[in-house]
């Protein structure tokens, strides 16, 4: 399985493990500040477990899981502009590779 910090030099991959775990926690956190602000709000209303509410949770965590997504493969970039790793085709073909395995096509490419 490919990895975004996978596609980028080694001096450049441990800044993006940096830029992706600060993301991670930061993302986490704001995510499980929702949760838990949704739960307080529904006990208080003496709904606890309810469909409204699984479905608000999950889409919670689905934004969550986006934000994620789009921010990762920002942090790439970011990572290349800052070491001037230019994006070649080979270094954007890995990146495509790694934000869609294992759901997406593994033939496509960036150009």
């Amino acid at each position: 399985m490919t990895e975004i910090k996978d596609c980028l030099p080694g001096r450049a991959s441990v800044h993006f493990i940096n830029l992706r775990n600060f993301r991670l926690e930061s993302e986490t956190a704001r995510y499980q500040a929702r949760v838990a602000e949704f739960r307080n709000q529904q006990a208080a209303r003496g709904s606890l477990l309810s469909g409204a509410t699984v479905m608000r949770q999950w889409k919670y965590a689905e934004e969550l899981h986006a934000s994620l997504a789009t921010g990762y493969v920002e942090d790439a970039f970011e990572t290349c502009r800052l070491y001037d790793i230019p994006l070649t085709q080979v270094i954007c073909d890995c990146i495509i590779r790694a934000i869609h395995w294992p759901f997406g096509e593994r033939g496509e490419s960036c150009s």
